[in-house]
C-alpha cells in the first residue's frame, strides 16, 4: 500500500512538470497557426510566452525571430536568432536566417560566416548557398556567387530564386543572352508550378 502511495505521489510531482512542457509546445503551436492567419502580432505573443514557460526552447526563439523579422523587427530578430542557435547549434536553418538578418542590417561578412555554417551543417542546403551567392554578389564576389547559385540550381532544380538571381548577375556582367536564359529557365520552372 505504501509504495503504491508513493507512486501516486510521484505521479502527482510530475504533472506540473509534464503541463510546463506541454504548455509551452501549445503555445508555439497557437503561435504557429496565428503566424500563418497573419496574425503576427498574435504569434510574437504567444511564442513569448512559449519562452517564458520554456527558456530552453530553441524552437520558441526561433519562431519569434522569424515573426519579428517579418513584423520588421531585425534587431529583435537577431537576438531571438543568437538564442536559438545558443540552445541548438546544429540548426543550419537558423544561422541561413540569422544570415539573412544580419545582411539585411548590412553585416555582409557576418552573414557570410553564418551562409557558411549553414553549409558546413547542411551541405545539401540550396537555400543557403543562394542566400550566400547574393551576399557575396553584393561584397563583389562574382565568381563566388556564380558558383553558389549554380549549386543551388544543382541541389533544387525546382527553385526559382537562384535562376532569377544568376540572371541578374549574368546581365549586370553584360551577358544578355545568358542573363535571357537563366530568366526564362526561371519562368518555365514556376509555370510549371503554378499551373501543373
Amino acid at each position: 500500500m505504501k509504495l503504491r502511495s508513493l507512486i501516486i505521489v510521484a505521479a502527482l510531482l510530475l504533472i506540473p512538470l509534464a503541463a510546463h512542457s506541454e504548455t509551452a509546445r501549445e503555445y508555439i503551436d497557437t503561435g504557429v497557426t496565428k503566424a500563418q492567419s497573419g496574425d503576427l502580432k498574435g504569434a510574437r505573443e504567444d511564442f513569448t510566452k512559449a519562452i517564458e514557460k520554456d527558456p530552453n526552447s530553441a524552437e520558441a526563439y526561433y519562431s519569434r525571430a522569424i515573426t519579428r523579422a517579418s513584423m520588421g523587427d531585425v534587431k529583435g530578430a537577431l537576438s531571438d536568432y543568437d538564442k536559438s542557435i545558443e540552445l541548438n547549434s546544429e540548426s543550419a536553418i537558423s544561422y541561413n536566417n540569422r544570415g539573412n538578418v544580419k545582411d539585411d542590417l548590412g553585416d555582409k561578412q557576418g552573414a557570410l560566416e553564418d551562409y557558411n555554417i549553414a553549409i558546413e551543417l547542411s551541405p545539401k542546403y540550396a537555400m543557403a548557398y543562394n542566400n550566400r551567392g547574393s551576399t557575396r554578389r553584393d561584397m563583389g564576389d562574382s565568381e563566388g556567387a556564380l558558383s553558389d547559385y549554380k549549386k543551388s540550381i544543382e541541389l533544387q532544380p525546382s527553385f526559382p530564386m537562384p535562376y532569377n538571381n544568376l540572371g541578374n548577375l549574368k546581365s549586370a556582367q553584360g551577358d544578355y543572352k545568358e542573363a535571357l536564359w537563366e530568366i526564362m529557365k526561371e519562368l518555365s520552372r514556376t509555370t510549371r508550378m503554378r499551373y501543373p
